[in-house]
């Protein structure tokens, strides 16, 4: 453990406990997250023009908003303690620099447009009058707030993916028309998704701010596995691309991290190698797309599905990918992260000092 963090959680908890195995040290991690929320929320809520004290513009919110003050300590405490899991090391949220400090400062105390921002079903909101035409979402052909699906013959025979409209990894790749055991087991997972408060208790609460639904997407791919390609955008400019190959089920089965010009970089995902070529013309598309519709904020992963022709459909905007836990090498995590210039003056107005609590 970190002589420091020991030192300071001296003052917090009993000698023996500093001394337990692997079930005291996470107890003591998590109440290092604790204290450490509990801090950081005093401080800023005290500095002079507190961010606590400024409202959000019509139509958005933030973190410090939606939660009551004792849930958005524990939220951010368990982001805390979860980076801390995944990193190897605590967050510095009055100083970030790490692409994935700022995606943790962010979800709670920068402004998102609701409930657009985490409602699939509005993604095509995000689309600015002059792409009008140029670029759409998969045609939904069905929706609803309750888990039964729809008969057959309600919808044409076909592939679709069948998706809830909040959180991650609500999604299942159905063939119309179903048989009585696919239908079973796709209402089961719909009814798991419907009652699941996605992303609540990790700072992710911009899936809670509007009526959970599921429905069904046309498949745009001809392909069984379907191609994503994901444009990491800070403020209009491209600085990686993100290409990966998901299963029926929706996981990950190849990735590929490329730079600005679609070329690989040298830092290697921990999935298998995704080999794809695009066409000249469909790489200065798929760019010049995210980076208009990325535009509208300082940081947005803008994803997109390509059909057989390879024309584009907009998948949907990320604002928090992998909820600030994905593991990228040190040095592309900080030079990701110097990208992104953050709001509510976080860097600009040297908030850190020497008595930050850090790793």
């Amino acid at each position: 453990m970190n002589a420091g963090i020991r030192v300071f959680l001296k003052a917090f908890l009993p000698a023996p406990l500093l001394k337990t195995g692997q079930v005291g040290q996470d107890f003591i991690r998590k109440r290092y997250a604790k204290i450490t929320s509990q801090r950081l929320v005093r401080r800023l809520e005290r500095q002079p023009g507190s961010i606590f004290k400024k409202p959000p513009r019509a139509g958005y919110s933030r973190g410090i908003n939606f939660y009551a003050r004792r849930d958005l300590i524990d939220a951010i405490a368990k982001a805390i303690y979860d980076y801390k899991l995944y990193h190897g090391v605590y967050p510095k949220l009055m100083t970030p620099q790490r692409l994935n400090e700022k995606i943790t400062w962010a979800k709670f105390f920068s402004e998102l447009r609701v409930p657009e921002s985490g409602d699939k079903l509005s993604t095509e909101k995000f689309i600015p009058p002059e792409l009008e035409g140029a670029i759409s979402c998969p045609t939904v052909v069905w929706r609803s707030a309750f888990f039964q699906l729809p008969n057959n013959g309600e919808v044409a025979a076909g592939d679709y993916y069948l998706k809830a409209n909040h959180g991650s990894g609500f999604v299942k790749r159905l063939s119309y028309p179903l048989s009585d055991q696919d239908r079973s087991a796709a209402e089961e997972c719909t009814k798991k998704w419907l009652e699941s408060a996605y992303g609540l208790q990790h700072g992710e609460w911009w899936y809670s701010c509007f009526k959970k639904e599921i429905f069904l997407e046309e498949s745009v791919c001809d392909e069984e596995n379907s191609v994503a390609v994901m444009f990491h955008v800070f403020h209009g400019t491209v600085h990686m691309i993100t290409a990966c190959k998901k299963s029926r089920s929706g996981t990950v089965e190849k990735s590929l991290w490329l730079d600005s010009d679609f070329v690989p970089l040298p830092q290697c995902s921990e999935a298998p190698r995704l080999d794809i070529s695009f066409a000249f013309e469909t790489k200065r598309t798929l760019k010049h797309l995210a980076s208009c519709i990325g535009s509208q904020f300082r940081y947005v992963r803008v994803d997109f599905l390509l059909d057989h022709a390879e024309r584009p459909f907009l998948g949907e905007l990320t604002f928090a990918p992998n909820n600030g836990l994905m593991c990228w090498p040190e040095q592309l995590d900080f030079w990701l992260g110097g990208k992104w210039i953050l709001d509510d003056a976080v860097g600009s107005t040297h908030l850190g000092s020497k008595r930050e609590i850090s790793s």
